[in-house]
């Protein structure tokens, strides 16, 4: 990744102002040039009947650009079309939580289909978040813990780091889940259970599947064995009255 400086966050007039003209311009340059590069590794990684490798073309920029101008400029996308119904409203809300400059002139904004870029917004999201939680490999069992994010996208900072998700799962939309009792943005899944305090601070809801007291049935199976191998003490028993006393 090449070392560019961090996205300016001001206008022109405040630029001016305090002598940044020179940082606003270079910004805006390098601006400019990601949002080329978002259209070019999407239209280069394009074959066979329009077939994209989004995942490719997402790791390609992001490795270029970094993932924080790379998002940037995509949230930018996203709510200056937040009319387009082709932007799934996971998207949506994901593009909300982005500190965006006011862009003053043109060619900020992706040229991209949108029902492709959002495609290719979820394949970057995803590789943000796999390269900031890199999920743990999959250990041998068959048990899991899935928990579902009930009240915002899963992104970095909205599920816990420790235990490390095995899978996770974006919706397009906020869905009905567990035969439509309550709705979630999407699903993380874990080799171990989350503690009630993580469940609670992450806003999270464990799914109707997961293991309950699988620990505490076999430490109770494991009591019993061990009572019913330890021998019985002998009772003590009363002395017997002397006859000849």
């Amino acid at each position: 990744m090449n070392e560019y400086p961090e996205i300016y966050p001001h206008s022109a007039a405040i630029a001016r102002q305090n002598g940044e003209l020179d940082q606003f311009r270079e910004s805006n340059s390098i601006n400019r040039d990601c949002v080329k590069a978002i259209d070019a590794a999407i239209r280069d990684n394009n074959y066979k009947l329009y077939h994209y490798d989004l995942q490719v073309a997402a790791k390609s920029v992001i490795d270029e650009y970094g993932a924080e101008r790379v998002q940037t400029m995509l949230a930018h996308a996203v709510r200056e079309m937040d009319w387009d119904g082709r932007f799934s409203d996971n998207n949506k809300e994901w593009a909300k939580n982005f500190e965006i400059p006011k862009f003053e002139q043109s060619g900020f904004v992706a040229q991209t289909h949108p029902a492709i870029l959002d495609g290719f917004i979820k394949q970057v999201r995803g590789a943000v978040v796999e390269k900031e939680v890199q999920p743990v490999k999959p250990i041998e069992t068959s048990v899991e813990y899935k928990y579902y994010s009930v009240m915002r996208p899963v992104d970095i900072g909205t599920i816990p780091r420790e235990p490390k998700p095995d899978k996770i799962d974006n919706f397009d939309w906020r869905i009905p889940v567990e035969d439509g009792k309550f709705s979630a943005w999407g699903a993380i899944t874990y080799k171990q259970p989350l503690t009630e305090k993580q469940v609670d601070d992450y806003e999270l809801r464990p799914a109707s599947t997961n293991p309950r007291e699988r620990v505490s049935v076999l430490d109770s199976l494991k009591d019993k064995k061990d009572i019913a191998s330890t021998p019985m003490p002998e009772k003590k028993t009363a002395d017997k009255p002397n006859p000849e006393r």
